[in-house]
C-alpha cells in the first residue's frame, strides 16, 4: 500500500494514510485514534502506532475490516487526486462470450443499490434508458440478439433467426427484475426527439438483413416500444410512476421528464443513494463505468442541473407540449415502422 497518490491540496500521500485520514474525520474529540484503531484491528497500541506511522502496511483482511468498521467507500478513497478519476464497473465485449453474462452482472449492481437505497436517478442521453427497455422482456430478447449476432462471438444460436414466440425464462425474470427496481426509484429523465432513433436503428437492420423469422416478429417489437412510449406518457402526466395501464403505485414514486434537442451525452446517470452518489457513464455500445470521487460527481450533477433548467419540463402540467412531443414520437417510429 506504499503507492502515492496526489490529494486536493497537491500533497503526495499513500492510500493507508488517506484511510487513517477518513477514519479520523468519522471520528468524536473524545475518541483516540490509536485506541480505537487497536481496537478495530485486535492488536497492541505499539501496533496501531506503527500502522499509524506507516512503518506497517495494512493487511487485507485489516483493511477489509476497516471498511466494514467505518463504512468506508473503497472507490472514494483512492480516487482522491483532483487530475485523475477511479473508475469501476464490467465491460461486455467478446471475453464475455455473450450478452447475458454482462447483463447478469448489472444485477449485482441493482441489488446493491436496492440494499443501500435510491434518492433518484437523474438520466440524460440521446438513448432511451437502459432500464426503461431492459424492462420488457419482449425488447431485452432483442437486444440479447442484437448483441450477440453484430458484436458479440457467433454462436449456433446467432444463426437461428429472432423470434419472440419462446422467450427464454431467465429473461423473463430478469426484465420483472429491472422493472421493479424501475419503479421504486424515483426517477428524472432527459428525452430529445430522437430518442428512439438508436433501438429502432438496431431493429431496422435485423429487418434488412433478414434475422427475423417473420415481419410479424417485426411489429411485435414495434408495438412494445410502443408499449414503451405509452407508458413513460402516463407517468408523465401523472407525475409519479404508473404500471403500463397509467395506475399509480403505492407507495408513490416521482417521475419528471423532460424535453431537449439542445444537449446530448452518451446515455449517463446521475444516481443519488442514502449512502453516496455516484455517476454511471456510457461506453461500448452496452457496457457501464461507475465513480464515487466527489469532484466527478459533483460536476455532473452541475451539468445534468443546468441541462435540465434549461430543457422543457413535460410532467404533470405541460399538456399541450407533452402531446406534442410524443405525438411526434410515435410519427417518427410509424415511419419506419411502415417502409
Amino acid at each position: 500500500m506504499s503507492e502515492g497518490i496526489i490529494n486536493k491540496e497537491g500533497k503526495r500521500l499513500t492510500i493507508q494514510e488517506i484511510i487513517f485520514q477518513k477514519i479520523k474525520e468519522k471520528l468524536t474529540p473524545d475518541q483516540d485514534m490509536p485506541q480505537e484503531l487497536a481496537k478495530v484491528l485486535d492488536i497492541g497500541i505499539h501496533s496501531a502506532y506503527r500502522r499509524l506511522r506507516n512503518e506497517v502496511s495494512l493487511g487485507l483482511d485489516e483493511l477489509e475490516k476497516l471498511i466494514e468498521h467505518y463504512q468506508l467507500n473503497f472507490f472514494e478513497f483512492i480516487s482522491e487526486s483532483p487530475s485523475s478519476y477511479y473508475f469501476h464497473g464490467t465491460n461486455l465485449d467478446k471475453s464475455n462470450k455473450d450478452y447475458r453474462s454482462g447483463l447478469l452482472k448489472y444485477v449485482y449492481y441493482v441489488e446493491n443499490f436496492k440494499l443501500i437505497g435510491v434518492k433518484c436517478i437523474t438520466y440524460c442521453g440521446l438513448d432511451i434508458m437502459p432500464l426503461k427497455l431492459m424492462s420488457s422482456p419482449i425488447i431485452l430478447t432483442f437486444q440479447e440478439y442484437f448483441w450477440n449476432y453484430t458484436l458479440g462471438q457467433q454462436t449456433e444460436e446467432t444463426n437461428i433467426k429472432l423470434s419472440f414466440d419462446n422467450i427464454d425464462d431467465e429473461i423473463v425474470k430478469l426484465s420483472a427484475f429491472f422493472l421493479d427496481f424501475l419503479q421504486a426509484s424515483p426517477s428524472v429523465e432527459v428525452w430529445s426527439s430522437l430518442s428512439f432513433d438508436s433501438v429502432v436503428n438496431h431493429l431496422e437492420y435485423l429487418r434488412e438483413t433478414n434475422r427475423f423469422a417473420s415481419e410479424n416478429d417485426v411489429q411485435i417489437l414495434y408495438k412494445e416500444l410502443e408499449k414503451i412510449l405509452n407508458w413513460t406518457e402516463l407517468q408523465a402526466t401523472a407525475g409519479v410512476k404508473t404500471d403500463f395501464a397509467g395506475t399509480r403505485l403505492e407507495p408513490e414514486t416521482s417521475f419528471s421528464l423532460y424535453k431537449s434537442d439542445l444537449f446530448f451525452s452518451d446515455s449517463n446517470f446521475f444516481v443519488q443513494t442514502f449512502q453516496q452518489d455516484f455517476v454511471a457513464l456510457k461506453h461500448n455500445f452496452f457496457s457501464y463505468m461507475f465513480t464515487y470521487h466527489s469532484d466527478f460527481v459533483q460536476l455532473n450533477k452541475d451539468v445534468m442541473q443546468t441541462i435540465i433548467t434549461k430543457s422543457q419540463p413535460l410532467s404533470a402540467t405541460n399538456e399541450k407540449a407533452r402531446i406534442a412531443f410524443f405525438s411526434q414520437l410515435r410519427e417518427r417510429i410509424d415511419r419506419r415502422r411502415q417502409k
